[in-house]
């Protein structure tokens, strides 16, 4: 998957990656998941051929748990360095090599170009090109909070939506709430 910089607030470690699940698979297990990064200046794919690793760093290899609907979370095992001039490009590798009934389906969107490349075979690596697509899944990338962040400078919530202050820009934004409310 390639994800463009524009997308991305700053330079910054990825500490988490993280797709949105559809449905509520119950303490499903995909064994052997493996996820690759890196840079590059690629804005969409014009091959279905397997990327290979060169160039790419490992940031997980383990396995993932499913329990339910929504975000699911993988701490990265290595951060990665990203660094908001080029494009972010994914290598997901699932190894598991079975495809038990109750295996989570991802929400995705359809991003209107050539951004996604998927394949699969059951009990084996895929062999020979796969599909090149448009729609990718849902992804959530989480960096670290600066540490010189303070929430003190920031405008509190209002007491009713009408009066809530405007955020332009969430670039080292954190909340923060007033100290008391009124009952209504």
């Amino acid at each position: 998957m390639i994800f463009g910089n524009a997308g991305f607030h700053a330079s910054d470690l990825i500490i988490k990656i993280g797709f949105y699940v559809e449905h509520a698979p119950v303490n499903y297990t995909m064994l052997n998941l493996r996820i690759w990064m890196r840079l590059t200046t690629a804005t969409d794919y014009t091959s279905a051929n397997y990327p290979g690793t060169a160039g790419f760093t490992k940031v997980y290899d383990g396995s993932i748990t499913y329990n339910g609907s929504g975000w699911a979370m993988v701490p990265l095992q290595t951060p990665f360095a990203y660094n908001n001039t080029q494009n972010l490009e994914v290598l997901c590798e699932n190894g598991d090599g079975s495809k038990a009934l109750g295996f989570p389906v991802f929400r995705y969107t359809d991003v209107g170009a050539n951004r996604t490349v998927r394949n699969f075979a059951d009990g084996a690596f895929p062999s020979g090109p796969g599909t090149i697509v448009t729609a990718r899944p849902n992804t959530k990338f989480v960096f670290p909070t600066p540490s010189n962040t303070s929430c003190l400078s920031n405008t509190p919530a209002a007491e009713h939506c009408s009066a809530a202050p405007l955020i332009s820009n969430l670039n080292g934004y954190c909340g923060n709430t007033k100290s008391t409310y009124t009952v209504s």
